[in-house]
């Protein structure tokens, strides 16, 4: 018997849940066995649900970390 394990509540929850502790979208598709296609379709869905923050006011200070990444080579690819 055929069953689309994507639309299940208790799968979806878990995907929320396990979205929400770090887990990527690999590491999620591999425990729940689904698609990766599948997990980015839910979370794409359940994003569009969540309404923005609205911050009121304004701020005198704030602080930025420094973020490296590299493209293809490390030496010449930092950006």
């Amino acid at each position: 018997m055929y069953e689309y394990r994507g639309a299940s509540p208790n799968n979806k929850q878990l995907l929320r849940f396990m979205t929400l502790n770090g887990s990527g979208i690999r590491d999620i598709a591999k425990v729940l066995g689904l698609s990766p296609v599948c997990i980015l379709m839910v979370l794409r869905r359940w994003f569009n649900d969540i309404e923005e923050p609205k911050f009121r006011g304004s701020y005198n200070e704030v602080q930025l970390d420094e973020f490296w990444s590299f493209v293809k080579h490390r030496k010449q690819g930092k950006r």
